[in-house]
């Protein structure tokens, strides 16, 4: 594998751990800020698709009594005054055949909520729970005219009460639905995400130095130290020592280096002594 790898970095050790170095804290960090942003996503939308969930059941408490009674006034200004405080927020009537009846915002009511006012994800549930009556476990998340919506709907049911205006016919009347704007919450995980990137790209670089610099340290320096000292015994400087500073492998292969240079000395000495020996 090191026959793919430039010269400059097969020749060179210090350069080979910190390409070693830098790639495990490049993967480990942008696994860590990975789960981070999406765990941070995860919690913001929840929190939104409860709020929703919510709103859509104390919305159909709200209006239950009143279209039980036929109350259409009631009905209306209940939906205008969340229009009024919510304004991200759009609640719908519709009946079974998906016409707008009531509508938070009154400029839609008597058109189709399928009218590019819900996403095609969303009308498919809707069009399902006409038909069986059951709710969606959670919203949906759809772009409806270049702004982000999750929506919710809940069915309404042909109860007993309503048996005087609608009939025992028929078992599903329509729905509410809601449609709440979460741009800003795609704002706040955008900016959330930017913030986390930032931090670890610091943190990545900090890393690095601190790393760099420990390194440089503890092992650069004292090998470079060794290779010098070892290039001049080559060049028949014995007399050459090595300051041991560890006990670690450094400090052991510090301490081995001058037990060498020693020998070395030691064999010579005695190959010098035996030569004049001879010569006597």
């Amino acid at each position: 594998m090191s026959q793919w790898l430039p010269r400059f970095i097969r020749n060179s050790l210090r350069i080979k751990i910190a390409v070693v170095i830098t790639l495990t804290v490049a993967i480990l960090m942008s696994t860590i800020i990975y789960l981070s942003i999406t765990d941070h996503a995860k919690s913001i939308l929840e929190r939104t698709n409860i709020f929703v969930e919510g709103l859509a059941n104390n919305t159909y408490s709200a209006i239950k009594f009143p279209m039980e009674m036929g109350d259409s006034k009631t009905i209306a200004q209940q939906l205008k005054d969340i229009n009024t405080n919510m304004q991200d927020v759009d609640i719908y009537i519709c009946d079974f055949n998906s016409d707008i009846v009531y509508s938070s915002s009154g400029d839609t009511v008597g058109s189709s909520i399928s009218s590019g006012i819900i996403g095609e994800k969303a009308m498919d549930s809707l069009k399902e729970g006409l038909a069986t009556g059951h709710a969606p476990k959670k919203g949906f998340r759809e772009n409806v005219g270049g702004r982000n919506y999750l929506i919710t709907f809940r069915p309404i049911l042909n109860e007993r009460a309503c048996y005087h205006c609608h009939g025992s016919s028929r078992k599903i009347l329509g729905a509410l639905v809601v449609k709440q704007c979460i741009d800003a919450d795609y704002a706040a995980i955008a900016s959330s995400r930017n913030r986390d990137l930032y931090l670890g790209i610091i943190g990545v670089v900090a890393i690095l130095i601190l790393l760099h610099v420990a390194m440089s340290k503890l092992v650069t320096q004292p090998i470079r130290m060794l290779d010098e000292k070892s290039s001049q015994v080559a060049k028949g400087d014995t007399s050459v020592s090595v300051e041991v500073k560890s006990e670690d492998s450094i400090g052991r292969l510090a301490r081995h280096f001058n037990e060498m240079v020693k020998s070395i000395n030691d064999r010579i000495e005695y190959a010098n002594s035996l030569k004049l020996g001879i010569s006597e």
